[in-house]
């Protein structure tokens, strides 16, 4: 099972309640938390870190101190039984939390935005993933559906995407890196963008909730 938490938030609400919220997180996650520069990100990340919190103690009779970070970055949770992967993503006013028992997961939430030149960003792209942004109906669209894929299988193997980005093709609904097979799947949900799932196992089975208050997950 995989679960998808998605939490529509107005970035006041968590100004006012970022103090209280920041102090029920383990002294670990606080420092990772406040280590960001921009304070909305760091509000970004208090929100997604909350929602892990509640889902592991809801979800899984655990909580934050289960989780540990490879050396690349990647967080990664080890209970007695089982071994969860994660991720955390926001856009704008969504955030979202991907978690379930599979060997690695990864999650990207893009807002669509428009470019003054598509080809400007081509750095990040194959020559074959430039080529279908090109012919595609909404060169902008295609881009942003490109990026989302790229950051979500990204955040699935644990690299960076200065990296992988050249050497990828997230054309279709699967995705080849260093011999593994990543599956790729879109959620649907009523955003102005793209929600983009990577796992190395299949995606069949994704419950998707929406959180509106994080007392009630």
């Amino acid at each position: 099972m995989i679960y998808l938490f998605l939490h529509p938030v107005e970035s006041t609400i968590i100004t006012d309640s970022f103090d209280c919220l920041i102090t029920q997180l383990p002294r670990g996650i606080q420092d990772r938390i406040l280590r960001k520069k921009q304070q909305k990100k760091r509000e970004s990340s208090l929100l997604g870190y909350t929602l892990l919190q509640r889902a592991l103690v809801h979800y899984y009779d655990t909580n934050l101190d289960a989780i540990t970070f490879l050396s690349s970055g990647k967080p990664i949770l080890k209970l007695a039984n089982q071994l969860l992967s994660f991720n955390i993503s926001h856009s704008r006013n969504l955030v979202g939390l991907v978690i379930g028992e599979a060997n690695t997961l990864g999650l990207d939430i893009e807002a669509f935005r428009r470019f003054d030149k598509v080809e400007a960003s081509f750095s990040f792209f194959s020559p074959v993933e430039q080529k279908a942004i090109l012919a595609a109906t909404s060169p902008d669209w295609k881009l942003i559906e490109f990026w989302s894929k790229k950051e979500a299988l990204v955040k699935a193997v644990g690299g960076r995407m200065f990296d992988m980005a050249a050497y990828t093709d997230v054309r279709f609904d699967k995705a080849q890196w260093k011999g593994n097979t990543y599956q790729l799947s879109c959620i649907d949900y009523d955003f102005e963008g793209f929600i983009w799932i990577a796992s190395l196992v299949p995606i069949d089975n994704i419950t998707i909730k929406t959180i509106h208050d994080l007392n009630k997950m």
